[in-house]
């Protein structure tokens, strides 16, 4: 489990700007049986973590002031052009209790349909899961290579743990083998959120947030 060092914080609003031009980033833990508290983290090392792949699917030790807390990163909030992390959230998690998390779904093998002159398009890069912590996958695989043109995988066709309890509705489609035009027009665009001056919503959220492999079956459009 990686660590991550913090302290607390006493600055909040605008004067938080001021932080960051030193180069600290805000943030704040929260968690059903924890106080939220706002908190101050380094820059340079929060950018070593947030930059690791499947960040957002792993547990971490946060270290504040000395005092270690077993946490998910719940939220981050970056700049317009997503350069810099501006706020960052973290969940504090308890031992035994289910919490709900965003795994990566990669997809692995070469569709029969690209051989066909389709493209692939994945609509879906994460599943939303609910699971113990120590069960948190950093990823679930699916197997594409048995797709043809025009065919897809939804969620109910993914080889899924029945550990895992699926929050993704069952019939929303994982990835096409679509034609060019069709597979273009279809593409899902990124939100991209705007920059803020003060730091970020500090409620205490309720929830919270699982390496599993799976070969999608092949369903015709």
């Amino acid at each position: 489990m990686k660590k991550i060092e913090a302290k607390k914080r006493d600055l909040k609003g605008k004067k938080v700007n001021n932080l960051r031009k030193e180069g600290k980033i805000p943030g704040v833990i929260y968690g059903k049986e924890f106080d939220s508290t706002p908190i101050l983290l380094d820059e340079i090392s929060l950018n070593r973590v947030i930059n690791t792949a499947e960040y957002e699917s792993r547990l971490y030790e946060l270290v504040i002031d000395g005092k270690s807390t077993e946490t998910i990163i719940k939220k981050v909030k970056f700049d317009t052009y997503k350069k810099r992390v501006i706020h960052i959230d973290f969940y504090a998690i308890q031992r035994g209790q289910k919490i709900e998390v965003n795994i990566p779904i990669i997809l692995t093998g070469e569709a029969i349909g690209i051989s066909q002159g389709g493209l692939v398009s994945q609509y879906l890069k994460d599943l939303r899961i609910k699971c113990l912590p120590k069960e948190i996958p950093e990823h679930f695989v699916v197997d594409i290579t048995d797709l043809n043109l025009e065919e897809y995988a939804k969620v109910k066709d993914l080889n899924i743990d029945n550990k895992f309890e699926v929050l993704n509705s069952l019939d929303e489609t994982v990835v096409l083998i679509g034609l060019p035009a069709k597979a273009k027009a279809a593409e899902p665009t990124e939100e991209v959120e705007g920059e803020e001056g003060e730091e970020g919503e500090e409620g205490e959220e309720d929830g919270t947030e699982t390496e599993e492999g799976g070969k999608a079956d092949k369903k015709d459009k």
